[in-house]
C-alpha cells in the first residue's frame, strides 16, 4: 500500500515562509531569523490541533500556555523560585501575569521554571530550557539594539518627573531583585545612589499563627525585646533583602582580600563589617526569632502553605550566621591576611573570630538539619553558595586534636555535601563547587595515607577555598597573595597547623585535668568558647535579643 507523506504545510516559520527562504525548523527560533535578528514565529499546524498534545505544551513560543502547563509553571515559581533568591514576581498575580508578558519574559520564565518541572510529558526539560533561554536572550539584544530612541526618552521622562514617589510593587520588586542580583552573585554590591532614596522593600507576607502547644515544644510568651519602639515590625522581606546585602558586602570584603586590596595589618574593615551586622541585628523584631517562629516544631503541610514567609525567613537566618562565619573565617585570618609577609595578630583575637565562625557555622548546618528533618526542599543557588561557602569552616576544624569537635566537623561537612548534591540537580556551578569540596576532602586521606604528617597539620590550595568563598576566584591566586610553593606542583599550596590548647580561667589546678584543645593557631590562656555559652544567663540575654536563640549549642 502506498504511504501517504505528511504534509509540509507550515512546518516553515511565517518570516521564512514569507522570504520563501528554506526554513531550519529550529524552535524557537531557526537560523535565518537567528541571523537576521527578527521575530521567529511558527503558526500550529492541523495535526498538532487534532493531538492536541505534548508539543503545544512545550512549546516556549506558544503565546498562550495550556492552563495545565499554566497551573504547574505558577506552582513550581512558588515552590523553587520565589525568594529564592529573587522577589521578582508577585506570588498572588502571577497566575493572571504571566499571559500578559511579552514573549521574551515569558521565555526567560519558562527557561528557568522548566529546571523544576520533573513530570513525565515535560522530557528532554534541559534543552527547552536552553532553547527559551537563547530565544529570550535574542530578542532582549535586539530590542537593545533598536531601543536607543527609547532610551533617551524615557530619561527625558524621569528628570521631569524627578521628585515622585515610585514605590509601586511592580517597581520594588525589579529594585530589589537587581540588588539582590548583585549581592548575590556578583563580587561588587551595585553602588548607592546618594540622594535617591531606594523603593520600599516588597510588602511582607503576615506572620505564621502561633504554634500550638504540642509535646516536646514549649511556648515563650514572654519572649520581647523592651528596646523596641512601640513593636515596629518591617516585615520579613525586609529583613531577608537586608541580610543578602550584608552577604554581597561579606563576598565582597573577601574578593578585596583574594586580590591583596585590603592591608593585612589593619583590620578598619573587618570592625566596619562587624559593627555593619549589629546595625542591622538590633532592627530585627523579636517577633522573627528563632525560638519565637518555632521553625523547627512545624510540620511540612503548615510550611508549605506559608511558603511566601518562610522561604525568605530561612534565606535570612543562613545568610546571617554564614555572614558572620565567613567575616570570621579561619581561612582568611590565618592564611590570606597573613600571606608570605608573617603578619602576627593578636592572639586573643584570633581566639574570637575562630570561636565566632565555629559558632554561627553550626548555626547554618542546623537550619540544614532541620529543613532535612522536616522535608522542606532547599533549591535556592544563593543558600548553595552560602553553604558551600561555610562548608570550608569545618573542613578545617576536621584537622583540630579535640576529637569531639573533629567528629562533630566531619558530621557537618557531611551535611553541607548532601544538601549541596541536591541544590546542584537544578543548578550547574553549585556542581562545580561540590566538585572542588571533593577536592579539598581529598586531602584528608592524602595527609592520613602519609604517616610522616602530623594530625593537626593540613596542606592545601588556598585557590580550591577561594573558588567558594568568592564567585569571581580565578584558578590562580593574584601575584600580591604569596603563599608556599609546594615541590613539584605549580600551584600555590598553604600550610595550616592547628595545635591550640584552650585554659579555662575557673580551674585552679591545670595538671589535675586535661587541656582543651581546639582550633586557633598558638595561643594559650582564652576560655572556652562552650563552657562560656553554656551559662544560664548569657543564654537568656542573647535569645531575648539576638536573631536567633542561642541557647542551643551544637556541641550538645
Amino acid at each position: 500500500m502506498e504511504r501517504r507523506s505528511v504534509p509540509r504545510l507550515r512546518q516553515a516559520c511565517e518570516g521564512c515562509r514569507q522570504k520563501k527562504t528554506k526554513c531550519s525548523g529550529e524552535k524557537p527560533m531557526c537560523s535565518f531569523c537567528e541571523r537576521l535578528g527578527q521575530t521567529c514565529t511558527y503558526l500550529e499546524r492541523e495535526r498538532d490541533r487534532r493531538t492536541g498534545g505534548m508539543r503545544r505544551k512545550l512549546s516556549p513560543e506558544n503565546s498562550d500556555p495550556s492552563p495545565e502547563l499554566l497551573y504547574h509553571l505558577v506552582k513550581v515559581y512558588r515552590e523553587h523560585l520565589y525568594f529564592q533568591p529573587l522577589p521578582l514576581f508577585d506570588v498572588d498575580r502571577i497566575h493572571g501575569s504571566l499571559q500578559s508578558f511579552p514573549s521574551f519574559l515569558r521565555w526567560a520564565f519558562l527557561a528557568i521554571a522548566l529546571r523544576f518541572i520533573e513530570h513525565p510529558i515535560y522530557g528532554g526539560r534541559t534543552t527547552q530550557a536552553n532553547k527559551c533561554y537563547i530565544a529570550s536572550r535574542n530578542a532582549v539584544m535586539q530590542l537593545a539594539l533598536d531601543g536607543v530612541r527609547k532610551v533617551e526618552m524615557a530619561c527625558v521622562q524621569e528628570h521631569a518627573s524627578h521628585g515622585q514617589d515610585f514605590n509601586d510593587p511592580d517597581s520594588s520588586r525589579c529594585h530589589w531583585s537587581i540588588k539582590t542580583l548583585e549581592a548575590a552573585f556578583s563580587s561588587h554590591p551595585g553602588a548607592q545612589v546618594y540622594g535617591v532614596d531606594p523603593p520600599n522593600c516588597p510588602p511582607s507576607p503576615a506572620r505564621p499563627p502561633p504554634l500550638s502547644t504540642v509535646a516536646g515544644t514549649q511556648e515563650h510568651p514572654n519572649l520581647f525585646d523592651s528596646n523596641e519602639v512601640n513593636g515596629r515590625d518591617y516585615g520579613i522581606n525586609a529583613y531577608c533583602l537586608q541580610r543578602v546585602q550584608i552577604w554581597g558586602e561579606i563576598v565582597s570584603y573577601m574578593e578585596s582580600i583574594r586580590t591583596g586590596k585590603v592591608d593585612s595589618s589593619s583590620l578598619a574593615s573587618h570592625n566596619q563589617l562587624t559593627m555593619r551586622m549589629y546595625e542591622v541585628e538590633s532592627k530585627l523584631s523579636y517577633q522573627h526569632l528563632f525560638r519565637k517562629v518555632s521553625f523547627q516544631h512545624r510540620r511540612l503541610p503548615e510550611l508549605s502553605a506559608n511558603r511566601e514567609y518562610w522561604t525568605p525567613w530561612l534565606l535570612m537566618q543562613m545568610s546571617y550566621h554564614a555572614a558572620q562565619a565567613a567575616l570570621n573565617h579561619p581561612f582568611i585570618h590565618l592564611v590570606a591576611l597573613r600571606g608570605s609577609q608573617g603578619v602576627s595578630q593578636s592572639r586573643s583575637f584570633l581566639q574570637e573570630t575562630l570561636d565566632r565562625a565555629l559558632f554561627h557555622s553550626s548555626w547554618v548546618f542546623r537550619f540544614i538539619h532541620i529543613c532535612e528533618k522536616l522535608e522542606f526542599d532547599i533549591t535556592d543557588p544563593l543558600i548553595g553558595q552560602i553553604v558551600a561557602a561555610t562548608a570550608t569552616i569545618p573542613w578545617l576544624f576536621q584537622f583540630v586534636r579535640d576529637e569531639a569537635i573533629s567528629s562533630r566537623a566531619r558530621q557537618d561537612f557531611e551535611t553541607c555535601e548532601r544538601a549541596l548534591s541536591r541544590i546542584s540537580a537544578y543548578w550547574p556551578h553549585i556542581a562545580q563547587m561540590c566538585q572542588t569540596l571533593r577536592e579539598l576532602q581529598s586531602t584528608i586521606k592524602q595527609r592520613d595515607d602519609d604517616t610522616k604528617v602530623d594530625n593537626s597539620t593540613v596542606q592545601f590550595s588556598p585557590d580550591a577555598v577561594w573558588r567558594l568563598l568568592s564567585p569571581h576566584a580565578t584558578a590562580v591566586s593574584h601575584p600580591s597573595v604569596c603563599y608556599h610553593s609546594s615541590p613539584g606542583h605549580s600551584v600555590s599550596t598553604a600550610t595550616l597547623q592547628i595545635t591550640t590548647t584552650i585554659v579555662h580561667p575557673a580551674t585552679e589546678d591545670e595538671s589535675s585535668q586535661p587541656p582543651k584543645e581546639t582550633g586557633v593557631d598558638a595561643h594559650d590562656g582564652q576560655m572556652d568558647w562552650e563552657d562560656f555559652f553554656d551559662k544560664p544567663y548569657l543564654t537568656n540575654m542573647l535569645w531575648e535579643s539576638l536573631v536567633a536563640d542561642y541557647s542551643w549549642l551544637p556541641f550538645h
